[in-house]
């Protein structure tokens, strides 16, 4: 079992906008991304405290309600990463990815731009666990 390690707000709101770049990283969220989001956040991040999963979902919302781009949303999630590496256990780092990559699948498959930034991240999760 993953430990539950708290969530900072912080944290959460640059979880959501991560989410939210991959899902949107062909420019497009599809229903399928959207409910899988939320079967994600309710199954494999229910061990979190339900305000901060809360934040994740409503960031994901604020993002694709503004208007974001994708890459402005990922570049700020690593910036987070890189400068607060501390609060990225082993198990958060894995829960990420996999719910990336969960989230990338959910619709037709992986395409081009989801698989970018799917290895980008992986890359970045490498260096701060060295």
């Amino acid at each position: 079992m993953i430990s539950s390690h708290p969530l900072s707000f912080e944290l959460a709101r640059q979880i959501g906008n991560l989410f939210f770049a991959v899902a949107f990283s062909d420019n497009n969220i599809a229903s399928e991304e959207n409910d899988r989001l939320r079967l994600l956040l309710k199954s494999q991040w229910s061990h979190y405290d339900m305000k901060m999963i809360a934040e994740i979902e409503k960031e994901f919302d604020e993002a694709q309600r503004e208007g974001r781009s994708a890459e402005d949303c990922f570049r700020g999630f690593v910036r987070y990463l890189q400068n607060n590496s501390s609060e990225f256990t082993k198990e958060l780092r894995s829960l990420i990815l996999s719910s990336c990559t969960e989230l990338a699948y959910a619709f037709a498959k992986l395409n081009k731009s989801e698989l970018h930034y799917l290895a980008r991240l992986n890359l970045e999760m490498k260096r701060i666990a060295l």
